[in-house]
């Protein structure tokens, strides 16, 4: 039935594992990220500064595209966002030679934080091995930090395309997102299924492009997933990634 699916990336593949546990909030996180690009800025770079003025800018930048790009669902890139945070406190722009590093140290803390889903790659290499299409379509402000995250666990190779939403400027739930993997893959959504842990991005998301839907509920009790549970219904879901080959062996045989 299936030929092709399409995973999420973070909560689905990989989780995020920080002091304030697995539920954290991203706001708990930042001004950590923003001081190692202060740091960045100041040691590297040279630059001289106001740190605390540019570090509230930029958390409010952050913050304030968090709501729009949820809202409106286009994407803004984290580059972006620090140029702006710069212009509003009169600093120049990064110079285009210090830029990805710049961002790089943003990421570094919060990279070190992912973890693998229980049984990611295992699932990964089954239905590798038995010749499904796999792709990647993950909500992210920055591609060089999904890259590093898929490269730390060797999963790139797992997947092609790899959507990003920083490079294709919407996010899900907009279903613009899923039409690279469709015209790659040359496939009728009803043969594609679409695998996420969010109610109102992968599962709104992949119904809006007509895809087969399948929930992993692992963050089930989070706000955003709370929200849409009521009125969003996944075509499947499941527990665990390890869920996944034996769902799809059940369709194989159905012969209904």
């Amino acid at each position: 039935m299936f030929a092709g699916l399409i995973f999420d990336l973070g909560d689905t593949l990989v989780e995020h594992q920080s002091e304030h546990g697995p539920a954290f909030d991203w706001g708990d996180l930042r001004p950590r990220m923003v001081a190692d690009l202060v740091t960045y800025l100041q040691i590297t770079i040279g630059w001289q500064f106001d740190a605390k003025r540019f570090s509230q800018v930029f958390l409010h930048e952050l913050a304030e595209y968090d709501r729009q790009r949820n809202t409106h669902f286009r994407e803004y890139t984290t580059l972006w966002v620090l140029q702006r945070a710069l212009s509003a406190c009169e600093m120049p722009n990064i110079p285009a030679e210090h830029q990805d590093s710049a961002l790089r140290a943003f990421f570094a803390y919060s990279e070190t934080l992912w973890q693998l889903m229980p049984g990611a790659v295992e699932v990964l290499q089954e239905l590798r091995a038995k010749r499904f299409k796999l792709g990647l379509v993950s909500n992210a402000m920055d591609r060089g930090n999904v890259d590093r995250i898929l490269a730390r666990f060797n999963l790139a190779d797992y997947f092609s395309p790899i959507i990003v939403s920083a490079d294709v400027g919407v996010r899900k739930p907009n279903p613009q997102i899923f039409e690279p993997i469709l015209t790659q893959w040359r496939l009728r959504p009803s043969q594609i299924a679409m695998v996420g842990d969010t109610l109102g991005a992968d599962v709104l998301g992949g119904k809006h492009a007509g895809l087969f839907t399948i929930w992993l509920n692992t963050r089930a009790n989070r706000p955003d997933n709370l929200e849409h549970q009521q009125h969003l219904s996944p075509d499947v879901t499941i527990r665990q990634l390890a869920d996944i080959p034996p769902l799809l062996a059940g369709f194989a045989s159905c012969a209904c």
